[in-house]
């Protein structure tokens, strides 16, 4: 009976640690979140749907900066991306990977994908995948030009 007693203790306190005692949910990234991690972008791609080759590449900071301000993030809203709509332009966002403890600069002179975005023709739709997390929004019209213009 004395073990059953611990027995029962020890799940409780271990499902309250493992649960947690929050009511919070967990929220979604606010704009202003959005927007700075993707000016930490060292390097973004433009590439058309269709093609594997990069039409432009932007490098610059200033350049990024001006990426970022035309994406219009705080216009962004969650929405399923029509079966229909067609795909136009690729956006590639690439970070030098985090430096570990001692680990060299030199070790990490790649860059890599931290982000993708897709813009649809016609439609002020884009897709944006973060490592396995893809997910559609909608965008300003202004945007939508804007980024199927480059």
């Amino acid at each position: 009976m004395k073990n059953m007693l611990i027995c029962c203790m020890f799940t409780l306190i271990a499902t309250a640690i493992f649960t947690g005692c929050s009511n919070e949910q967990a929220q979604p990234l606010d704009p202003a979140e959005w927007k700075e991690n993707m000016r930490k972008s060292q390097q973004v791609e433009v590439k058309e749907w269709d093609d594997t080759m990069p039409t432009f590449t932007m490098t610059e900071d200033e350049e990024i900066q001006t990426f970022v301000d035309i994406l219009d993030v705080d216009t962004w809203e969650p929405a399923q991306v029509p079966d229909k709509a067609e795909k136009e332009k690729q956006f590639i966002l690439y970070q030098e990977p985090t430096r570990r403890l001692g680990e060299a600069k030199a070790n990490q002179s790649e860059l890599q994908a931290i982000a993708s975005i897709v813009t649809y023709r016609d439609a002020p739709y884009i897709e944006l995948q973060i490592s396995d997390w893809t997910t559609g929004f909608t965008v300003s019209e202004s945007a939508a030009e804007s980024l199927n213009g480059f």
